[in-house]
């Protein structure tokens, strides 16, 4: 939280790239304006292709990792602490990137703002080979899944992390954002 809009946007932009450091030199690209309160959600942009993600284990086909996260700034109730940044969505994916087109793996979304699917779900895509074919098209009910899951998730599947003490990070950064999580 933070005395400022500017501020607290700031903090939040600096811990999404903290954790995506774990795995990739990309930079975040947030809308325009990404610092200012508005009405409708701003939205910060990734992905990990090129170059794809480093893999530990070289017969592992290469992924990317795709990012699209919503969030608002809202006034805070916290005393000395006037604003905060909320997440208002996302979509995490990895995909195969051994294609020019790349093929997906696994797609974690919550988008509560539209009208179809509100509920935090997963999407079991065609690059996880899974065989069924109605998988491509379910909602899988996840619950919220945070960034920092994604990326152990793609550690778990072979990408190389880049710094040594990824882990430190990814449970300090998640521990913060359950304390302040909203809901």
């Amino acid at each position: 939280m933070a005395n400022r809009p500017a501020e607290a946007v700031t903090e939040f932009l600096s811990t999404l790239q903290r954790i995506t450091s774990c795995i990739s030199p990309g930079v975040l690209r947030p809308s325009r304006n990404y610092y200012t309160p508005a009405a409708t959600a701003h939205e910060i942009a990734f992905q990990v292709l090129p170059p794809p993600l480093q893999m530990s284990v070289p017969s592992v086909q290469t992924l990317a990792l795709n990012i699209a996260h919503a969030y608002r700034i809202i006034e805070s109730d916290a005393p000395g602490a006037p604003w905060q940044v909320t997440t208002a969505g996302y979509a995490y994916g990895l995909e195969l990137a051994d294609d020019q087109t790349g093929r997906e793996i696994i797609v974690f979304h919550w988008h509560p703002h539209e009208q179809t699917v509100t509920i935090p779900h997963i999407h079991l895509e065609a690059g996880a080979q899974l065989g069924f074919a109605p998988l491509a098209n379910a909602h899988v009910p996840s619950g919220r899944v945070t960034l920092e899951s994604v990326v152990r998730l793609a550690i778990d599947l072979g990408a190389r992390p880049r710094r040594r003490n990824w882990e430190d990070i990814l449970t300090a950064t998640e521990k913060a954002f359950e304390a302040r999580r909203r809901a």
